[in-house]
Formats: C-alpha cells, sequence, structure tokens
C-alpha cells in the first residue's frame, strides 16, 4: 500500500556525513549516512534485517522544489518507506510496496542538509530486501563544503542587517544631537556678530568722545584768544579819538574778533552737546557689550553641554557604520568562498 506521512518531529538531528559517489551505497546510522547524494542518480540498497536502516545524505544549496521521481522496494511482503528529513519541520515519509511503488512526490525543502532514511514500513512488515530511489531537484545538489560556505554566506547577510539596523539606530541619536550642536553652534556665532556689532559701537562712540573733546579744547583756546584780542582792541581804542580812523581801525578789529569768539562758542557748545549725547550712547553701547558678553557665555555653555552627547553619538555611528564595513568585508568574502565551493552535483 502507498502511504504518506509527515516525519515524527525530533526523530534525528542533522549531523555531517562523508562524501560518497554515486551508485548503490548506504549506511546503517545517520552519523555514518552516505552522501552527499548526487541528482537526477539511482541509489539503491538492501535491507538485511526487520530492524535495519539506511541512512543517505544531501546537501541544498537553497529554497527549492525536490521531486521523488521514484521510489521501488523488490520485496513483495508489507511495505519499506523512505523518510525525508530537514532543518527546522521539513519531514516526509513515503512508503512503497513490491506492487506499489511511489513516484512524481513534490517537497519544498529550503537551503542545508537533508537525511533520507530507509526502513521497514512497520513492526508487521517483513519486507526484507532490496530497494532503489531517485531525487530530481529543481536547484540540484551541492558538496558538504558548499553547505557550510551558503551557511557562512547567510551569516555575513545578517551581520549586514544586524550592522545596518545598528546603523539606523545610531543615525537618530546623531542627528538630534548634530542637530543641538548647530543649533547651539548658530546660536554663539549670532551671539558673537551682536557683541562684535556692540564693541564696534563702543569704538565709535569713543572715537566720538574724543573728536568732541578736542573740539571743546580747540573752542576753548579759540575762545581765549579772541577775547584776549578783544580785550587789546578796546584798549588801544581808548587811545585814539573816538570817530578817528585808527579809532574805527581798532573797532573794526574788535567786532572781528568777537564776531570769531561767539563762532567759537557756538562751536563748543555744539561739541559739549555731542560729548554728552556720545557719553550717554556709549554707556548704553557698553551695557550693550556686557549683556552680549554674558549671552555668549550662556550660549556656550549650552554648546559646551551638548558636545559629549554628539560626541557620543558620532563614535557611536562610526562604529556601527565600521561593523557594517566589516560586514560587508565578510559577505564578499563569504560570496568568494561560496563561488569556489558551491556547485552542483
Amino acid at each position: 500500500m502507498l502511504t504518506k506521512c509527515k516525519y515524527a518531529a525530533g526523530l534525528i538531528t542533522a549531523i555531517a556525513a562523508s562524501a560518497m559517489l554515486p551508485g548503490s551505497a548506504f549506511a546503517n546510522t545517520q552519523v555514518d549516512a552516505w552522501g552527499p547524494l548526487h541528482a537526477n542518480t539511482d541509489y539503491s540498497g538492501t535491507l538485511q534485517t526487520i530492524v535495519d536502516e539506511n541512512w543517505y545524505v544531501f546537501y541544498s544549496p537553497s529554497v527549492q522544489q525536490l521531486v521523488l521521481s521514484s521510489f521501488t522496494t523488490g520485496a513483495a511482503n508489507g511495505t519499506q518507506c523512505l523518510d525525508v528529513v530537514g532543518p527546522g519541520d521539513d519531514r516526509w515519509r513515503y512508503c512503497a510496496s513490491g506492487d506499489r511503488p511511489v513516484s512524481n512526490q513534490y517537497m519544498a525543502i529550503h537551503q542545508g542538509a537533508y537525511y533520507v532514511h530507509i526502513s521497514l514500513g512497520d513492526q508487521y512488515s517483513f519486507d526484507i530486501g532490496s530497494y532503489k530511489f531517485r531525487f530530481v531537484p529543481s536547484s540540484g545538489f551541492v558538496t558538504q563544503t558548499c553547505e557550510g560556505a551558503l551557511e557562512g554566506q547567510a551569516a555575513a547577510q545578517q551581520a549586514i542587517a544586524d550592522a545596518q539596523e545598528a546603523v539606523k539606530d545610531a543615525q537618530g541619536p546623531f542627528n538630534q544631537a548634530q542637530a543641538q550642536v548647530s543649533q547651539a553652534q548658530a546660536k554663539v556665532a549670532q551671539d558673537q556678530a551682536q557683541l562684535g556689532k556692540a564693541r564696534g559701537a563702543v569704538n565709535y562712540f569713543q572715537g566720538v568722545i574724543a573728536d568732541a573733546r578736542a573740539q571743546i579744547a580747540k573752542s576753548q583756546a579759540s575762545i581765549e584768544k579772541y577775547s584776549a584780542a578783544v580785550r587789546h582792541a578796546r584798549a588801544m581804542m581808548k587811545r585814539f579819538r573816538v570817530g578817528s580812523r585808527k579809532w574805527h581801525a581798532w573797532k573794526n578789529q574788535r567786532d572781528g574778533f568777537m564776531l570769531s569768539s561767539s563762532g567759537a562758542q557756538q562751536k563748543l557748545v555744539s561739541a559739549q552737546k555731542t560729548l554728552a549725547s556720545a557719553q550717554t550712547q556709549l554707556g548704553n553701547t557698553q551695557s550693550a557689550v556686557s549683556s552680549a558678553q554674558s549671552t555668549v557665555g550662556n550660549d556656550q555653555r549650552t554648546l559646551n553641554d551638548d558636545m559629549p552627547a554628539f560626541t557620543k553619538a558620532q563614535a557611536a555611528l562610526g562604529a556601527a557604520q565600521a561593523a557594517l564595513s566589516n560586514a560587508q568585508a565578510s559577505l564578499n568574502g563569504a560570496a568568494a568562498t561560496s563561488a569556489q565551493q558551491c556547485y552542483a552535483i
């Protein structure tokens, strides 16, 4: 009778196998399983006793469709069963008798090692004797060394995925810290520019004050000079008869000196007003300088406080990026190894 059922979970585990060539071969234990099997090849053996069992192994390079194209037994009494056991929950059982062979049974298998177990179908079966089977995989079978190379490649791909996730996790805190530092740097730069303007204003009003004081001194000197000249002209006017030619000459000089003195007096008043205004403005700008210096100091402290988090985030991102680079290099090496060791058999 032809039957098919899933193999009982936990019956066997994956164990490395020795190499073998296509043809008639078998092993009595899973540890010594014959293999790796080749695709599209007939394998035959014989169950010598009712407790006998034969083991084989093959390696799948990827997810693919596997066809048990044929499984036959030469004895007529009872059944012999072929179990296919792979990674995870991959387990199938196909049973055949002499008049009911198995053919064209499809399985969806994954990458990894698969074991083929031949045994009697049940405790009442006495169908010891020969059997034959053939597998037809859609992507072929590979060597055991390829299995290891593929596992290395898969591990490297997982390492890349983990590293990419780490980079993604590190990128967020880095971006946030970088934004905070950039904002603080911009604020400090703005404050320093404002401080520079305030200092420029201080310098300007200090210059205005110096000019006003110089003008005051100059006006005072001119007033003093013209006052002395006026006094001298008045004294000379007294020496001559009122209305005489020389009296008029000195009178004209007196009037000219008095006019010049008045002009100097106006310049003095204007310079004094300028001085007073510039001193007020200087006081205001000096206050602005002090305020700007305080603001720069506060914002600089904020920047200094933000820098450790930025440096830490930057280091974490750099480490994650380095790990990603190393993982990529490992993947390249694993891919090269796979290219050398993985070929269909």
